[in-house]
């Protein structure tokens, strides 16, 4: 008995890799680039999104064209430095709230996507 409840959870919780995986797609890097950009149903945790997904989804495709220069610490090759420094740098666009929250709270909580 206690070896079938194991294969069922096993079966319905996405393994650590794919967690973590998922969590490198709120990477700057990837963020700002509308080339390797994801779609937004393929952001972590997007799921958990119950309340405004259609304001976050209209945030998610705005954050390449806000200007964050002010907010968020460069790299000289004009890429952010960190994921957490970006995401907090976003926050400070009223337009972007949504997103923000969302997106820190997938970082700082990975359990968030089982």
């Amino acid at each position: 008995m206690l070896e079938e409840a194991l294969s069922q959870v096993t079966c319905r919780l996405p393994s650590a890799k794919d967690t973590y995986e998922s969590l490198s797609k709120l990477s700057p890097v990837i963020i700002l680039n509308q080339i390797s950009k994801p779609v937004c149903s393929k952001l972590p945790c997007i799921h958990h999104a119950r309340n405004n997904v259609s304001k976050k989804k209209e945030q998610y495709r705005q954050v390449p064209f806000v200007d964050l220069k002010e907010e968020v610490p460069f790299k000289k090759d004009g890429l952010p430095l960190d994921t957490e420094q970006f995401w907090i740098g976003v926050l400070q666009h009223k337009a972007c709230k949504e997103l923000t929250t969302f997106s820190l709270t997938c970082l700082i909580t990975p359990v968030c996507c089982s």
